[in-house]
């Protein structure tokens, strides 16, 4: 199976969206992410799911905030 580049996916998402720094932006979100996964893992008791669509919501959750100002 294929681990998808997480980065990449969210570079090109934060660029479509019309965010200027999208490759600094998309680096330190797959981080927070990451961080993310490893700290709820430790929590049984939540249903973590860190994945891409997780990525896609908050991407346009963002991009969402970013239209009204």
């Amino acid at each position: 199976m294929v681990v998808p580049d997480s980065a990449m996916i969210c570079e090109i998402l934060l660029a479509s969206n019309g965010f200027l720094f999208a490759e600094p932006l998309s680096k330190k979100f797959v981080h927070v992410q990451h961080l993310a996964d490893v700290r709820m893992k430790k929590a049984s008791h939540f249903k973590h799911d860190f994945g891409l669509r997780a990525m896609n919501a908050v991407v346009q959750r963002a991009a969402a905030l970013r239209r009204q100002v």
